[in-house]
């Protein structure tokens, strides 16, 4: 898995807590072992020694990145199994290098009807398109040295997160809502959001999830 977070998730689903990552040492003679592939991709030569024969990478739209292909090729593995809910890359690349087929898939729709997720409903803020929004330029140097230049459009905006603040508070009144959770692309981004909408909500990173806590327990009314 990428993340401590998804991680635990899923020990707690296979009930198991035999985790490598975030400084857990794990029992290598166990027959699964749940690991983050940051800290796998260190461990590749254990991974034979133990006699692992089944690879389940989750969130594998990742898996053509340098971490995840060092874990794949330390071995011949019996079977790999890939999931993913985005099995798409924005840089381009292609899965079929490491993915062979699809065997299994179910649609937003059909996930939605049988309860796997919540029902979701698009709302527009009036004058959406003449917002502004603050224009970035970041260089990435690729592995092949060749560089090339990306230009990102961030929506960390003072008036933008404005009608943000306000297009939510105007659904907790006339929607009657308990609670809610907003999702933004830096951390930076969510900070400034968690204090424009008040003292009762939080924000989380993956580093920081005391207020996360707080949020899981309703003591706030909503995580940024």
């Amino acid at each position: 898995v990428p993340s401590i977070e998804l991680m635990v998730q899923s020990g707690g689903v296979m009930g198991t807590d035999n985790f490598l990552g975030d400084g857990r040492n794990p029992d290598w003679t166990k027959n699964t072992l749940i690991s983050t592939v940051q800290s796998l991709a260190n461990y590749v030569d254990r991974l034979s020694t133990y006699a692992f024969n089944v690879l389940i990478i989750d969130e594998a739209h990742h898996a053509v990145a340098a971490s995840y292909l060092k874990v794949i090729g330390c071995q011949k593995w019996a079977k790999i199994v890939h999931l993913s809910a985005t099995m798409f890359r924005k840089d381009g690349k292609k899965l079929g290098e490491v993915v062979d087929r699809v065997v299994f898939e179910r649609d937003l729709h059909w996930s939605i009807s049988e309860g796997y997720l919540s029902p979701y409903r698009l709302i527009r803020p009036k004058n959406a398109d003449v917002l502004p929004c603050t224009t970035e330029t970041v260089l990435i140097r690729r592995i092949d040295g060749q560089e090339k230049t990306i230009v990102r459009r961030s929506f960390d905006h003072a008036a933008r997160n404005i009608v943000v603040r306000d297009l939510v508070a105007s659904m907790f009144e006339s929607e009657n809502r308990k609670c809610a959770i907003m999702f933004c692309n830096t951390v930076a981004h969510a900070q400034k959001m968690a204090a424009l909408l008040g003292e009762s909500w939080g924000w989380c990173s993956g580093e920081y999830r005391d207020d996360l806590q707080k949020f899981k327990r309703g003591e706030l009314r909503g995580i940024v």
